[in-house]
């Protein structure tokens, strides 16, 4: 009933489900808006702001905030896994992807190393971590939103995976090129700053997340307010982030039928570096 719950609230609606003597088939709500990636390809004239880009964020939060209060990890958040609910251009987001997800206890520490490269908090590598590694994700998704680009590296970029731990473990970011981040407020930079903390201890809470300035200012700006229109370059790059995340899963695919175990022996070495499960 829990699951169910959370399904409900913010991931695909649970709509139906089935049984057979070995499976379980849930029927999930079909998210027909699509990913953030979609609608901007779609839309080659879509004005993004910086409010806008806030009131996706706010949304984000929201559900973390959700689940953590009810004692879930999500362990996995990126941008891909957050959907919108119809074309609409006012839908809201929903999380999904629960599969590397855990019921915790508040307090309770975690060791597995699980996650996504470019979005996995330090102490997740060091392998000691609580909730608080989702809010590093948040704020990874933040800085992606507002520049393009994802502050470590690690999303195709020419950074090796070596570079981006490295990068991850010191915290070590910029808000640079300034045609890029000149365009975006002191308060959205307060903002990352705040959530992408190497000791998750100083790091702030969804809940302390949601009262930071920059989202009770900029996502409920109003529509006649001033706002930062964000550069034109960040719109392209979002799109080619969105070909790049296609083409990786497309290659796991392709790999895993086509290639015999003895040929991706060395493959299956490096690709447990990237993603232990």
């Amino acid at each position: 009933g829990r699951s169910n719950h959370l399904y409900r609230r913010f991931d695909s609606r649970l709509e139906e489900v089935y049984e057979s003597q070995t499976e379980i088939y849930l029927v999930q709500e079909l998210c027909t808006g699509g990913e953030l990636f979609d609608r901007l390809d779609e839309q080659p004239d879509y004005h993004y702001t910086e409010s806008q880009c806030a009131k996706l964020v706010k949304q984000m939060l929201c559900s973390v905030r959700y689940i953590h209060s009810k004692g879930i990890i999500h362990r996995d958040l990126k941008l891909e896994n957050f959907l919108f609910s119809s074309t609409h251009q006012q839908s809201e987001l929903k999380m999904i992807d629960f599969g590397l997800s855990k019921h915790f206890k508040y307090g309770e520490v975690q060791h597995e190393a699980v996650g996504t490269p470019y979005t996995v908090a330090p102490e997740v590598i060091h392998g000691s971590y609580d909730e608080r590694c989702d809010v590093w994700a948040i704020g990874v998704i933040t800085y992606l939103l507002l520049s393009g680009d994802p502050p470590f590296g690690g999303c195709g970029g020419p950074e090796s995976l070596m570079e981006v731990r490295s990068n991850i473990l010191a915290g070590r970011f910029q808000f640079s090129p300034e045609d890029i981040w000149g365009n975006v407020s002191q308060d959205a930079k307060n903002f990352i700053c705040k959530l992408l903390v190497t000791d998750p201890m100083r790091r702030v809470t969804a809940r302390q997340c949601q009262l930071q300035p920059w989202l009770q200012k900029w996502a409920n700006k109003d529509k006649k307010e001033a706002d930062n229109y964000l550069n034109k370059d960040v719109v392209k790059a979002l799109v080619n982030f969105k070909e790049y995340s296609d083409m990786r899963k497309l290659l796991c695919e392709v790999l895993s039928f086509t290639l015999l175990p003895e040929q991706i022996t060395d493959l299956r070495k490096e690709f447990a570096k990237l993603d232990v499960d």
